[in-house]
């Protein structure tokens, strides 16, 4: 049993899912699923925020490292978003989950039974933000596997070269 709970709980830490690991702490940081999820949503967008205000007086005071601060800034970016994907992506999907259950009359979101989905053929209600969700979807799920590739195909001749300055 100890192990069940220590295997389902490293999660949290290895995917930076910060508002998973404030939810045992209290009531009162026990969010709705929803608010969680936006809240995840967002997190990877402020620390990159915070990180660019952080560069900036770096980058006006020490003018001859901006080669080294942009690329020291662009490895923590990358890293943090990559550690956070996992946990990004798992949130997404299940706010996409709704299930039906017996003798309830709307589909009901699989995470929170307290939020309605839209049934199958379009009628009822759905509390979700579904344009977050899409958005996200879209940002998260297709555009950082995307953008990975992206910066690996621009970069593939400095990959393998050892004498190239961009090498590390």
């Amino acid at each position: 049993q100890a192990f069940k709970t220590f295997s389902l709980n490293i999660g949290v830490l290895v995917n930076l899912d910060l508002m998973s690991a404030f939810g045992w702490t209290s009531c009162s940081f026990n969010l709705p699923f929803i608010e969680k999820f936006l809240l995840h949503m967002f997190l990877p967008i402020c620390i990159l925020l915070f990180l660019t205000i952080a560069r900036l007086p770096a980058y006006f005071l020490k003018k001859k490292h901006r080669l080294r601060q942009k690329e020291l800034f662009a490895k923590i970016a990358i890293s943090i978003i990559l550690i956070m994907y996992p946990g990004l992506c798992t949130r997404i999907f299940q706010v996409l989950k709704c299930k039906s259950i017996e003798g309830v009359t709307d589909r009901i979101l699989q995470a929170d039974y307290s939020v309605t989905c839209a049934n199958i053929d379009g009628s009822g209600s759905d509390e979700r933000p579904m344009v977050f969700v899409y958005v996200f979807f879209i940002l998260y799920v297709i555009g950082v596997p995307f953008g990975v590739w992206i910066i690996l195909r621009c970069n593939r001749k400095h990959l393998h070269n050892k004498h190239s300055s961009h090498h590390h």
